[in-house]
């Protein structure tokens, strides 16, 4: 019977101690598996379901730019895309090429005269060189400015000798203050006069100018009257008079007249205009 006795105390001893062992396996569980945390909804989560919601970051230790196949394998290259809204609009206009930019119009120059060679022998008549005038080109011809207008009028002629008719391009006192300026013509051989047709008036800082229809080569200068080119193989440039009194039983001047007078070639005005 103390046999009996002392096996069922052995027996007992065991069960305890595989209790023991298996409360310290529970414990143990316990403390390593966090308690589940409830969402703002009041759900608990376990921590089972990892898939991130929509509008969530991704972590931060995942490859960025790559894709991986449904099967496994390498992450598949993505292509760099451009923005077609970002790009340029194409106008359609080509872009500028550099092609030598058209001269300009440059302003006006400098043109030496030569004095009259003729003179006169009229006692009552006085020439003065005319030193010079300003000289451009225009879209109709040429420009002649002066810097003066000392004996009441200006003037540039055009003697074609062929025709025996001299163009006078003039500016002039209209008669009320204002000026007035016109090309007309003469022919001396039978006194008839051509009419008169307006030419410009140019407005400049200082002196006089206005626009001749003249046209300019290396040998001649025309001018187009009533529907004739007159052409003559220089200029004659003057501040004079328009028009003077004549004396009839001498057929010289009948009053002093004063006239600054100048020449030039065609050459000589076609180079001075083609000057840079």
């Amino acid at each position: 019977m103390g046999e009996h006795l002392m096996r069922q105390t052995r027996t007992r001893r065991i069960r305890l101690l595989v209790v023991l062992a298996g409360f310290v396996l529970l414990v143990a569980a316990c403390a390593n598996d966090p308690a589940p945390q409830a969402n703002e909804d009041g759900q608990v989560d376990d921590g089972r379901n990892d898939e991130p919601t929509p509008g969530d970051d991704p972590p931060a230790d995942a490859p960025q730019g790559g894709d991986i196949a449904s099967g496994g394998g390498d992450p598949v290259e993505q292509e760099d895309t451009v923005d077609e809204t970002d790009a340029p609009e194409d106008s359609g206009d080509d872009p500028p090429v550099d092609d030598e930019a058209p001269d300009e119009p440059t302003g006006p120059v400098f043109l030496a005269l030569t004095p009259d060679p003729a003179g006169t022998d009229d006692p009552l008549e006085t020439i003065n060189p005319l030193p010079g005038v300003l000289v451009a080109r225009t879209d109709t011809g040429v420009s002649f400015q002066f810097d003066q207008m000392n004996n009441g009028g200006l003037r540039v002629i055009i003697q074609d000798r062929t025709a025996n008719v001299d163009v006078f391009c003039d500016m002039y006192d209209a008669g009320d203050g204002s000026l007035a300026s016109t090309c007309s013509g003469y022919n001396p051989g039978t006194g008839e006069f051509l009419p008169p047709e307006d030419i410009p008036l140019l407005e400049v800082p200082d002196g006089y100018a206005f626009d001749v229809p003249l046209t300019v080569d290396e040998s001649s200068v025309s001018v187009d009257l009533g529907g004739t080119t007159y052409r003559a193989p220089s200029l004659r440039i003057a501040d004079e008079p328009g028009f003077v009194q004549i004396d009839p039983n001498t057929g010289m001047l009948s009053a002093p007249v004063v006239r600054d007078v100048g020449f030039v070639t065609a050459g000589e005005l076609f180079d001075v205009l083609e000057s840079p």
